[in-house]
């Protein structure tokens, strides 16, 4: 499937899906997570969009995600470029710019209606 959500009880709601980013490297994609409070009436207070570092991937900060989320917060993870489900070669020497292309395509998925926190 293109996107799978996962329930944890009644407060939790982990979607996964693969989003391609806009990158020059061809068929370039990564694995986006998105966690929040289901079931929640109140709106989120902000975005947390967090980015792992080198030799991580996004299943890290999946507890993170979670303590986040039960405190009113949308939360986005994606796996870097050659990290994680991410295409591109293994710890692979990227750019900046290839780097900033994946946060870009995450940035996409963020709500524009309240803060984003990076």
């Amino acid at each position: 499937p293109e996107e799978f959500t996962i329930q944890i009880g009644k407060e939790i709601s982990i979607t996964r899906k693969y989003v391609k980013t806009i990158s020059p490297l061809e068929n370039s994609f990564t694995l986006y997570t998105h966690v929040i409070r289901s079931g929640e009436s109140t709106p989120p207070t902000a975005s947390i969009v967090l980015v792992h570092g080198n030799s991580e991937n996004s299943d890290n900060f999946l507890e993170v995600a979670i303590h986040h989320a039960l405190n009113g917060f949308d939360t986005h993870i994606i796996d870097q470029v050659g990290q994680g489900m991410c295409s591109g070669d293994r710890h692979g020497h990227f750019t900046i710019q290839e780097h900033h292309h994946q946060i870009v395509s995450m940035l996409k998925e963020v709500r524009t209606d309240i803060p984003c926190f990076i």
